[in-house]
């Protein structure tokens, strides 16, 4: 979730709900009124959380992507070599507080519609491995010959993890997962499973049931049917309560006055990543 900044961006925050996607709405800061009911986008199953903005769309770490591998296939075409191995798209969703969106879960279960317009890419398969050892030379090579124009499309690790973003990322839903909101809405969402027949032992903080952990233990993959039965379970009761929509509205609530207070170091980290973005479109020719 690599770390690339734009994947797996709440690491460790959700357990089997889902990791969050990424959206590039805008913020009017503090004074901005925030709707709970817009924030969400129920197409494409995300969140429009306003510290998006200062982070790399989905496209836009494509584009980053795409001209390593540009960088990298040129090189190796002077050695004779064709790597076919790509990174792939895969779905991502925004799932803070459970999976919410019961016409989505009534088709696919805790999995996500397959689907490339909103995807985000998976980390890329190692250079050492499934290449013959000649490419595995060669790729080593052209890393070192090409490290220069590499490095101008290579976001730091400072910005991947310890940006001022992320810090808003993760100080934003460590807030509003403690607050008392949070706390009686997930009182009322183990009510609502339990009512359905389903149960939830674990803490306040967590949107899974114990039903969907038991079966998760027991290979999801194999009872499709119950899956798909305990996911919108767990979307309906979310949906009905308004779990997300409100936990949401106040997420964005704080990152908006986040943003005012540190507006000056988010500018300067779009500034950067915008640097590294339009290098690679240079890269691309585009």
């Amino acid at each position: 979730m690599i770390h690339n900044i734009c994947t797996k961006r709440v690491i460790g925050i959700l357990l089997i709900s889902g990791t969050l996607a990424f959206a590039t709405g805008c913020s009017n800061g503090g004074s901005h009124t925030i709707d709970g009911v817009s924030l969400l986008n129920r197409e494409t199953n995300t969140i429009n959380f306003p510290i998006y903005q200062y982070q790399l769309s989905p496209k836009e770490h494509s584009k980053i992507v795409d001209a390593k591998e540009s960088v990298i296939e040129r090189c190796l075409s002077i050695e004779g070599i064709v790597d076919p191995r790509k990174q792939r798209l895969s779905p991502s969703e925004d799932r803070p507080f459970g999976v919410w969106n019961p016409e989505t879960t009534s088709l696919y279960g805790f999995s996500m519609p397959p689907r490339d317009q909103n995807g985000i890419l998976d980390d890329a398969p190692p250079w050492d491995q499934g290449l013959e050892l000649e490419e595995q030379v060669a790729h080593e090579k052209c890393v070192g010959m090409m490290k220069d124009e590499l490095s101008s499309i290579s976001v730091s690790e400072d910005l991947q993890i310890d940006s001022m973003s992320n810090q808003i990322l993760f100080k934003s839903f460590e807030q509003v997962s403690k607050s008392t909101l949070a706390r009686k809405l997930n009182g009322k969402w183990s009510k609502c499973l339990l009512e359905h027949g389903l149960s939830k032992t674990t803490g306040h903080s967590t949107w899974t049931s114990d039903d969907a952990l038991a079966q998760l233990d027991d290979n999801f993959g194999n009872h499709p049917e119950r899956e798909i039965g305990i996911a919108t379970i767990e979307a309906r009761c979310n949906e009905d309560l308004k779990v997300t929509e409100k936990l949401s509205k106040q997420v964005a609530e704080l990152q908006n006055s986040m943003i005012d207070e540190n507006i000056g170091a988010l500018e300067n980290e779009r500034k950067t990543l915008d640097g590294y973005v339009k290098a690679a479109t240079t890269i691309l020719g585009e």
